[in-house]
């Protein structure tokens, strides 16, 4: 089961990327034996990703498309994907940062059965100032008010399906708050958390949208909308099973620390 994987691809305005961004994960995949799928959620795109996905793979039996009339966001693409998500474990990855095997078999290296595996960024490459303000901004936001206490709540996330299938699982965010909500969650229903440190590129082609003001907005807007549905004094659901965020020892965070500088390296 663990070399059985949905890559959730969610894509805006990517068609500078995508074609060569899935098939080089598809290329990474295959060299690592995994029985996989590939799902591409064209997130409402205002450009032609969604024709070049479909003129590439479309006939490919390992890559599912599906395509979203308006945009809801990263967030609501993934939760679109994983509608369609056949495999026990979930992979979620921005066209930005290339699935390279070295970026793979960092999860690969610390997989445990049930659990989220969560990857941090070391610095923002390629942000702005205001960019850089608005993410670590809500980074501290998550990490005061709520539990577990992670280094980044909003990059590269696996997840169990079984998560998703369990029925208290409820997703609200569809932006960036989605991100900090599933872990946030996930924590709340005794699911361990392990973090790992992945490299990060500057993203050179797509829409960032993070710096503008309608974002920061937004932003605000969603969190706010989180506390009300979610409070800060929230209890547990089960606090006798309640379970920390797992320390990777100190061998394994070197191992997967060099990983992702050789990932950056690529």
């Amino acid at each position: 089961m663990l070399s059985q994987i949905s890559l959730i691809i969610p894509a805006y305005c990517e068609e500078e990327a995508i074609v060569s961004f899935v098939t080089q994960a598809i290329d990474t995949l295959d060299l690592l034996s995994i029985d996989f799928e590939i799902i591409i959620v064209d997130d409402g795109s205002t450009d032609t990703t969604l024709k070049k996905a479909k003129t590439a793979f479309g006939n490919s039996d390992l890559v599912k498309i599906i395509s979203l009339p308006n945009n809801r966001g990263y967030g609501g693409a993934v939760i679109e994907g994983v509608k369609q998500a056949t495999k026990p474990y979930i992979l979620t990855a921005p066209v930005d940062n290339p699935v390279t095997p070295q970026f793979v078999q960092n999860y690969l290296d610390v997989f445990k059965p049930d659990t989220v595996i969560v990857g941090y960024r070391n610095g923002r490459k390629g942000y702005h100032f205001v960019q850089k303000i608005l993410s670590l901004t809500l980074q501290r936001f998550f990490r005061v008010f709520y539990r577990p206490k992670l280094k980044d709540y909003s990059w590269i996330h696996w997840y169990p399906k079984s998560l998703w299938e369990d029925e208290r699982f409820t997703i609200t965010q569809n932006r960036i708050v989605f991100f900090g909500e599933c872990l946030i969650k996930a924590h709340h229903l005794a699911y361990p958390i392990i973090e790992i440190p992945l490299g990060h590129v500057a993203r050179n082609t797509g829409r960032p949208t993070s710096g503008r003001v309608k974002t920061w907005y937004r932003t605000a807007k969603e969190v706010l909308a989180f506390v009300k549905h979610f409070p800060v004094w929230k209890k547990e659901i089960n606090n006798s099973n309640f379970v920390k965020p797992i320390n990777l020892p100190l061998s394994q965070k070197n191992e997967a620390k060099s990983n992702a500088e050789k990932y950056v390296a690529n």
